[in-house]
């Protein structure tokens, strides 16, 4: 076990050790309704981390900082042309889309939480 802070179990006010979860079940394993669920808590794991990283990118932003090193990893700021606004994109000129579309890339999976009753 590492003995850096941010890679080892967390600790609550009174010192007590809280487990991390285990490994990811195989997928092969589970059964259909268990893959839904999995990828429903995926599906918010994702969003979460993409809001704290847009929070710590901004935070970074807001020091002024385009490079900094920590215990694990180096971030830098690099320049691009812009990150893409693919909603509007897809609502302004869908021919594009379509046109660099990679292949077998016309279907996805959407999850979302059952209702109450749903659950019932």
């Amino acid at each position: 076990m590492t003995r850096i802070r941010d890679v080892a179990p967390r600790e609550t006010t009174d010192g007590a050790q809280v487990p991390r979860s285990g490994p990811a079940a195989p997928l092969l394993t589970m059964s259909d309704g268990e893959l839904a669920d999995e990828h429903r808590g995926q599906s918010f794991a994702k969003k979460r981390a993409a809001e704290r990283i847009e929070q710590i990118e901004a935070e970074l932003q807001r020091r002024g900082i385009t490079e900094a090193k920590g215990k694990l990893s180096a971030v830098r700021r690099h320049s691009n042309d812009g990150l893409i606004d693919l909603a509007g994109l897809r609502a302004e000129h869908p021919e594009l889309v379509r046109r660099y579309a990679k292949p077998g890339s016309e279907h996805y999976f959407r999850s979302r939480t059952l209702t109450r009753e749903e659950r019932a």
